[in-house]
């Protein structure tokens, strides 16, 4: 009440001044509320919010969040260089077409220790020009008559032991028979070993090698499907049957990409920050050296089955095996 009085008189005081401005300025005094008198404030009522509360986490699940988010930033930040580049694809019709890599010194050691087998160059070679159609056709023939006999349906065929390689649910690779037989017929042999001349002089002529000096060290039918934990096993037994004392590789492909299977894609991880794809397409035949600069992996196959005749060379006699085993 003492404010209250106090401003009044303020007011009769300017009012008798007899100026304009005066009374505005003592009008919006008046009208102004004073802030000792607490009563006089309103306050407007909390706006609900229209998605609800917020959420709220646990400890728990913040941290297993954060240490996913950091996995994914880890995947993203180690992968963002490297690129990816088609070396062969299905629909290419590829009358030769090669790849040269820097030699490991593994390779360059070994092959180098023998006659006519001195390595001038690394890397691989591609061709669809190669083979006869029909042999093709007869190897890719036998291959599934092999095959239909498998317990598993991933499996290898050893040519040279007559042994059919698969896993049964295990972390170890196993001889296994189901005791059935295979049925060979008359000219299979001929199917592989007509493949097997023609890929080693492609192997010689593009290395600058001695064709008698070449030798075939291993050879097996690889057959690959969706089959889950089995591809994993398959895959370790592939790797032990290539780096089987050999100095040079060769797939020939037996079944097309995207029309007998799909995914399966062979890549090389190339130094340069490059994995480079090969598809596969029947008759295609890739040729590689043996050593770190070709390192690889192939992608799941996802429908279908993919079949590949492998064989594997080596520059030293006492590596040559047998003869092929049809029996």
């Amino acid at each position: 009440m003492a404010e209250l009085k106090r401003r009044t008189t303020k007011v009769k005081a300017r009012s008798e001044a007899g100026t304009d401005d005066t009374s505005k300025e003592v009008s919006k005094e008046l009208i102004q509320p004073t802030s000792t008198d607490s009563t006089d404030d309103v306050r407007e009522p909390p706006v609900p919010l229209r998605y609800g509360p917020m959420p709220t986490f646990s400890r728990q699940r913040l941290w297993s969040r954060s240490a996913l988010i950091l996995g994914l930033m880890t995947i993203v930040y180690y992968n963002s260089g490297v690129k990816e580049s088609s070396f062969a694809k299905f629909e290419d019709n590829i009358p030769g077409k090669a790849f040269e890599t820097k030699c490991s010194s593994g390779i360059e050691a070994v092959a180098n220790k023998f006659e006519g087998c001195k390595i001038s160059k690394c890397g691989r070679m591609i061709t669809d020009n190669l083979v006869d159609i029909h042999d093709i056709f007869g190897s890719s023939d036998l291959a599934k008559r092999v095959f239909s006999v498998s317990q598993s349906e991933s499996a290898i065929y050893d040519l040279h032991t007559g042994k059919l390689l698969h896993d049964r649910e295990s972390d170890l690779i196993v001889f296994n028979s189901t005791g059935k037989k295979i049925i060979f017929r008359v000219g299979d042999k001929q199917y592989i070993q007509a493949l097997e001349s023609k890929v080693r002089r492609l192997i010689v002529d593009h290395f600058h090698l001695d064709f008698w000096k070449v030798r075939l060290s291993t050879a097996f039918f690889t057959h690959i499907t969706p089959t889950g934990k089995r591809k994993h096993h398959l895959a370790k037994l592939i790797v032990h049957q290539e780096s089987f004392a050999t100095q040079f590789s060769a797939i020939i492909y037996l079944t097309d990409f995207g029309t007998d299977f799909t995914g399966g894609r062979l890549i090389f991880p190339d130094s340069d920050s490059t994995n480079r794809t090969v598809e596969g397409r029947k008759g295609r035949v890739l040729v590689f050296t043996s050593g770190l600069e070709n390192q690889h992996v192939t992608e799941p196959v996802t429908s279908g089955k993919l079949i590949t005749l492998v064989a594997g060379f080596a520059c030293d006699e006492a590596k040559q095996t047998g003869n092929i085993k049809l029996t």
